[in-house]
């Protein structure tokens, strides 16, 4: 089972086991955290027409890191608030900054999924 969640975002399901004429289902819950391994910033947010998506140097440096291909942008999927594709796009090793065209898309709130080739980054922008 794939849910993709914003951080933030909460989402609960139950699971329901029946097993020697037994049944008893179980309810999780989890929240969507950005995890430490995400060093990327997003602008402008709200979005006109093009959205960037950049490593932040920054935010490296004060955590005394080096910039390596773990902190690369391989891929960016971009899904409407009802988790349907609308864009995605494929980058080399080592791009730091990835620059997507969002004209396109009617004004609304999606997400975008950041790849470094090992973890997924997910953040939230407005299109206006």
């Amino acid at each position: 089972m794939n849910f993709y969640m914003a951080p933030g975002d909460w989402v609960t399901f139950g699971v329901t086991i029946t097993s020697g004429g037994c049944t008893e289902t179980i309810q999780y819950t989890f929240q969507a955290i950005q995890g430490p391994y995400s060093y990327y910033r997003m602008a402008p947010n709200p979005v006109n027409a093009d959205l960037t998506i950049y490593l932040d140097e920054e935010k490296l440096k004060n955590q005394r890191l080096k910039s390596s291909s773990d902190q690369s942008i391989r891929k960016v999927i971009i899904m409407d608030r009802l988790g349907r594709l609308v864009a995605q796009q494929n980058y080399p090793v080592n791009t730091k900054r990835a620059t997507i065209d969002v004209r396109r898309l009617f004004p609304d709130m999606y997400i975008a999924r950041i790849y470094d080739g090992k973890n997924w980054t997910v953040m939230k922008f407005l299109k206006k």
